[in-house]
């Protein structure tokens, strides 16, 4: 087993590899459009009507389940 090491400080054969997923930034997403999406329920039909919307759509939009989450 060989090991090589370097002075830098990112060695890049030692550095992991990150991506540019972050499970912070997916949580908050989540939390945000569950309350985005009780806002929407609490909505009457006029408050709809100005948003463009249809009782149909934000019920399927209220429903639709946590992990259904659209990147922003």
């Amino acid at each position: 087993m060989t090991a090589t090491c370097t002075n830098t400080p990112f060695a890049p054969a030692l550095t992991p590899r990150v991506s540019n997923f972050s499970v912070f930034g997916f949580v908050a997403n989540i939390l945000s459009t569950r309350i985005q999406r009780r806002a929407l329920a609490r909505l009457n039909n006029a408050h709809l009507a100005d948003l463009g919307l249809t009782y149909a759509q934000a019920r399927a939009e209220v429903k639709r389940p946590f992990w259904s989450v659209t990147a922003h």
